[in-house]
């Protein structure tokens, strides 16, 4: 099932504690760009950092625990949060997303990186903080809109370039 919206929404304040809570029941991955600063990888000890790095194989054997635990993952990138899927067999994975996205595109694109494939799975975001921030949404309209206009130009000067002839 693809999913553009979250299944439940949580306080940023109990963030930590519904992790791990979580964590009780499957793998849990965190999205969260600004990770260093919420020190999110310090929550648990089995905590991966997914990046460029990070064995492929591992994201799709989520189900599989280390030292008895699932796992915490934490996307702080481009490259866990599209590209990539997770898969869990059998168990619960959740994905909760604690930091906005700079476009709808990339926020459907980290939703869906989870239970693409049948996999049970919880999609989960903050209260008060919505998928896509406006400003970032803005800014790249505002560039859109700068390579459109100059397009435009390029293609006005081509064809003034020819009727010249």
């Amino acid at each position: 099932m693809q999913t553009t919206c979250v299944d439940e929404t949580i306080e940023r304040l109990s963030a930590r504690e519904y992790c791990i809570n979580q964590l009780t029941k499957g793998p849990v991955i965190v999205y969260n760009d600004n990770y260093i600063d919420d020190r999110v990888a310090d929550w648990v000890a089995n905590t991966v950092v997914v990046d460029e790095n990070t064995d492929t194989e591992l994201l799709r054997a989520l189900h599989l625990q280390k030292e008895g635990a699932y796992q915490l993952f934490v996307i702080s990138s481009a490259f866990g949060s599209r590209g990539v899927d997770f898969r869990c067999k059998g168990v619960l994975a959740t994905l909760l997303v604690m930091s906005q996205f700079a476009t709808d595109r990339d926020s459907y694109q980290c939703l869906n990186r989870v239970g693409r494939f049948g996999d049970a799975a919880r999609r989960c975001g903050l209260k008060d903080t919505g998928l896509v921030s406006a400003e970032r949404k803005d800014a790249n309209t505002a560039r859109l809109l700068v390579a459109l206009k100059s397009l435009k130009k390029m293609q006005q000067a081509k064809a003034d370039k020819a009727n010249a002839k």
